[in-house]
């Protein structure tokens, strides 16, 4: 196993929080909300928002539709605060400096 910097592994971990946002915006913006919910589309609600908690944040702009600039900025907003969250999570996975030698 190759031996990764400390920061090769946050910013790893960052651009999957953020690629993970990614995808939830294409779902949103693709989805036809026009249609009954199906237990797949349940399913994937569920994943996304366990995946990418920050949407909660804009859960209740009912207003705030996904396609066109607003989405853009609205999910650009989320995939920051979830690479950021990422981030936070990778820091466990770091490996320490030993001083003490």
């Amino acid at each position: 196993m190759s031996k990764r910097q400390p920061w090769q592994i946050v910013v790893g971990f960052a651009l999957v929080g953020l690629a993970v946002a990614g995808v939830c915006y294409a779902y949103a913006a693709l989805h036809d909300y026009n249609k009954p919910m199906s237990g797949f589309d349940l399913a994937l609600l569920i994943v996304s928002i366990v995946l990418c908690p920050s949407q909660l944040l804009f859960a209740l702009c009912i207003d705030c539709e996904a396609i066109g600039l607003n989405g853009l900025i609205m999910y650009s907003i989320i995939g920051a605060l979830n690479a950021g969250l990422y981030a936070l999570i990778a820091l466990p996975f770091v490996p320490r400096k030993n001083t003490s030698q």
